[in-house]
């Protein structure tokens, strides 16, 4: 019988737990969820049974804990995700109503099969993830000061629960250490020149907008033509505040909601430089170095970090990364870096 999760227990029952925890997201009213059901649980007995200080299966009632369902992004079901205690989560798919025996095993084989990739990732420090996850943070800072009129306007239509979901004291939280991180001479502002070394260290400024000035007057001007801000920014050029930084990015985050599995594209992207659909150990190693321009902190060797962290996405042992490996991973929640960087703020401050 699987261990039922709700609000209440979900964070501390998979904290607890050293091995790899698969959590089943499903509901009562599901006809793909009661189909898979037993086959489901047959799957979860016997893998405890073989492994049980590797692997442990959960369960979460949709009906009965929907705003843990949005947190963790559920948005079909039968949904799995899998979860390793620090790095968060790792895997996730959802289950058809065939093939469900052979889906759960090759993707449990991927992580506690012969090439131990759950040993990979019990071995393996949030700070080796750090990098990337930063890499992906700048780039969503790009795209959020770009479209911010855009992503404005989205989050407006978005539904009660969607808002309550995304906009959060952890979120908010969360953003003012990015936003104190990006704040390279502490005054409290992001200027044109912070703007433009985060540009710089990500890649070419998207979204149309040619310079640093107009993506800070995009975040600043709620009614703004982004062309014609293009042509005079330098006029209506303000510096983005902490609340207008976090306002933007809540509301991209707000307007991306329902689209978990394409947030993450714009940052894989710009690391497949040369556009094959895959990220090389080489491909990565240079975004990182692009990254370091900022001088960012990242805590030990930035070469073996991201060694670390290649081979911690690389699942399927191909020496590349494809989307599907790079979202299973960056999707995660990785508390440890956010706790990290606001240490790194601090000591910076000091």
């Amino acid at each position: 019988m699987m261990e039922p999760l709700d609000e209440a227990s979900f964070d501390a029952a998979l904290d607890s737990f050293d091995g790899l925890s698969i959590v089943k997201f499903a509901a009562p009213w599901c006809r793909t969820c009661r189909a898979v059901g037993p086959i489901f649980n047959r799957f979860a007995t016997e893998c405890e049974t073989q492994d049980p200080s590797r692997v442990r299966f959960f369960e979460v009632n949709f009906k009965e804990s929907k705003s843990l369902c949005l947190r963790e992004r559920v948005f079909a079901l039968p949904t799995v995700h899998f979860y390793t205690k620090g790095l968060g989560r790792v895997n996730g798919f959802t289950l058809k109503s065939l093939g469900v025996s052979k889906r759960l095993r090759n993707e449990v084989d991927r992580y506690l099969g012969d090439s131990d990739h759950l040993g990979l990732l019990q071995s393996l420090h949030t700070t080796a993830i750090s990098p990337m996850v930063r890499y992906a943070d700048l780039i969503s800072v790009i795209e959020a000061l770009s479209s911010a009129s855009k992503y404005m306007s989205a989050a407006d239509d978005a539904s009660p629960m969607m808002k309550k979901a995304v906009d959060t004291d952890e979120r908010r939280a969360d953003l003012e250490r990015l936003f104190s991180l990006l704040d390279a001479n502490n005054d409290g502002v992001l200027d044109a020149e912070e703007i433009a070394s985060i540009a710089a260290a990500v890649g070419p400024l998207g979204g149309g907008v040619s310079s640093p000035a107009a993506l800070i007057t995009c975040a600043c001007t709620d009614d703004a033509d982004t062309q014609e801000l293009d042509a005079d920014a330098e006029a209506h050029n303000c510096p983005l505040t902490r609340e207008a930084f976090v306002s933007v990015m809540i509301s991209k985050a707000a307007s991306e909601f329902n689209t978990p599995d394409k947030e993450l594209l714009p940052a894989f992207r710009a690391i497949d430089t040369d556009g094959d659909g895959e990220i090389s150990r080489e491909e990565m190693l240079a975004a990182v170095e692009r990254l370091s321009s900022l001088n960012l902190p990242v805590g030990g060797d930035m070469t073996s970090s991201v060694n670390a962290a290649f081979d911690a996405l690389d699942v399927d042992k191909s020496g590349s990364l494809d989307y599907s490996e790079w979202v299973a991973m960056m999707s995660g929640t990785h508390s440890d870096y956010l706790a990290d960087v606001e240490a790194d703020v601090e000591a910076r401050m000091r």
